[in-house]
């Protein structure tokens, strides 16, 4: 339709609009389908044990920032580290799933393929380790200030309550 000479527009102005309107299709399709990939592989990693503990954590610690009522950068702080710890979780995830399938179907050795899980382990227990310190460094402050107000005063103070 535009005022140049690339192909899939002389296509369309010269009557051939429906397949230009079917690889619009087709790349929609392909699009939409990436996220269904993106959600399966989020959700078979749950079938890892870590990855169900990273989620009990991330409730939990969505539940305490609720209840202590965190402000909106440091919602968007936590947030943010969940979202990496996931991510981290979700890699090694894939390069453990890799690396398992090199080792029994290509004959790699074990040391290789293990260096490898190993390497991919180190990057989650660093990226949860930081989330970890930020979090304290979120959450005890004002966890401090509720059990002191709790044992001044013998009740919750207002800017807690919900």
């Amino acid at each position: 339709r535009g005022n140049h000479d690339c192909a899939p527009c002389l296509n369309y102005a010269t009557g051939g609009g429906t397949l230009v309107l079917e690889v619009q299709y087709l790349s929609m399709k392909k699009f939409l389908m990436g996220f269904v990939y993106a959600f399966n592989g989020i959700k078979a990693s749950f079938d890892q044990v870590n990855m169900r503990v990273h989620a009990a954590i991330s409730v939990l610690v969505l539940l305490a920032g609720w209840f202590l009522n965190i402000s909106t950068i440091e919602w968007f702080v936590v947030i943010f580290l969940i979202g990496v710890v996931w991510a981290a979780e979700l890699f090694n995830s894939a390069i453990e799933n890799e690396a398992d399938i090199m080792r029994d179907t290509l004959g790699a050795p074990y040391a290789l393929m293990g260096r490898a899980k190993d390497l991919a382990a180190g990057a989650v227990l660093v990226i949860s380790l930081a989330a970890a310190i930020i979090g304290l460094a979120i959450f005890v402050p004002k966890l401090l200030l509720l059990i002191e107000s709790l044992l001044q005063a013998g009740q919750v103070p207002l800017e807690y309550r919900r």
